[in-house]
């Protein structure tokens, strides 16, 4: 049985007498000897923290493999319950197999860590900027946290970051703030388009970051996924 997206629900499954294993290259020959109902219960506070649990019951012992998706910005994980079980990492899938008793479980732990996404540097629009993510969701800045003209807004390489949970975009969801800079707006007294170089001057700022999908539920405004890298 595959486990592909972490949602909370319920499995049931009927193994029935000589069913093959999932996972053959594992445990090749492996059949269950009898005929059997299996309850599994997955739970999980995704996307908001990474605990999973995989709860299996079964009327009587059975043998069978659960494969579990290791997600491909999780860096690393820790799983619990593998006592008496083979196990194995291919293609992106822990693969458990073992006796099931009446009642057993996996629990899982992916560290929900918030990280910069760079694009390749053949993007033209996207060079010398960065996209934040936590876990699997993308975030943005809006116009209602960092107001007008985020295009002056950059963030360094290794920003402090402080997360916080924030009702008024729904139950639950967590967004974070960044140290970041903002450039001064240089506007001659003309307000002439082009001017002779002057260094840019930056003051040190909060960057308030949004789960990208939340945008736009507080009135019209700016919204911006790639922010700039600051300058060395």
């Amino acid at each position: 049985m595959y486990v592909h997206l972490y949602l909370g629900g319920v499995i049931t499954k009927t193994l029935c007498a000589g069913q093959e294993a999932a996972d053959p290259e594992t445990v090749k020959g492996s059949k269950t000897e009898n005929r059997a109902d299996a309850r599994i219960t997955i739970t999980s506070g995704f996307p908001w923290n990474g605990r999973v649990s995989v709860k299996v019951e079964t009327e009587s012992e059975a043998a069978f493999t659960i494969a579990l998706r290791i997600p491909d910005w999780c860096e690393t994980y820790t799983a619990k319950g593998l006592e008496g079980a083979q196990t194995v990492v291919r293609d992106g899938y822990l693969y458990v197999t073992k006796v099931w008793k009446q009642d057993g479980g996996i629990s899982l732990e992916f560290p929900m860590k918030v990280r910069m996404i760079q694009s390749n540097p053949r993007v033209r629009e996207d060079i010398g900027k960065v996209a934040l993510m936590r876990g699997p969701v993308v975030y943005c800045m809006e116009e209602a946290d960092n107001g007008k003209n985020l295009h002056l807004l950059a963030i360094g390489e290794n920003p402090q970051i402080t997360e916080k949970v924030n009702s008024e975009l729904g139950e639950g969801v967590v967004t974070f703030y960044a140290a970041g800079k903002r450039r001064a707006e240089d506007i001659t007294e003309d307000h002439q388009l082009y001017h002779t170089y002057r260094r840019p001057v930056y003051e040190d700022v909060y960057l308030q970051f949004i789960p990208y999908y939340t945008w736009a539920n507080r009135g019209e405004g700016e919204m911006q996924v790639w922010v700039r890298e600051m300058e060395v």
